[in-house]
C-alpha cells in the first residue's frame, strides 16, 4: 500500500481527494491548500571555517552524488586534529 493510499479525505478540510500517481510524495489539497509530506527528512548542516577563510570540505564516499563534496563528519574531525594539532 502507498502512503498516499491511506488518505481518502483532506485532513485539514475532510473533503474528498483526487486520485493521485504513485509517484506523488505529498497531498496537496486545492479546497483549502493543506499540504502533507510522506517521510518528510529534516537536515541540519555546519560548517568549519579555518582563520584563513578556507571552509573545511571532504569527499563523500556513499551514494547519491559519491565523491562529490560535503560537510561531512570527516571534514569536521580534521578540523578539529588541525586545531589540535
Amino acid at each position: 500500500m502507498r502512503p498516499i493510499d491511506a488518505f481518502q479525505y483532506c485532513p485539514g478540510c475532510s473533503r474528498a481527494l483526487p486520485e493521485r500517481a504513485a509517484e506523488v510524495l505529498f497531498i496537496d489539497c486545492s479546497f483549502c491548500g493543506f499540504r502533507y509530506y510522506f517521510n518528510p527528512a529534516a537536515a541540519v548542516a555546519a560548517f568549519a571555517q579555518r582563520a584563513d577563510g578556507q571552509v573545511l570540505m571532504s569527499p563523500r564516499d556513499v551514494s547519491p552524488a559519491d565523491l562529490a563534496f560535503d560537510s561531512t563528519r570527516k571534514a569536521f574531525e580534521q578540523f578539529l586534529d588541525a586545531l589540535s594539532g
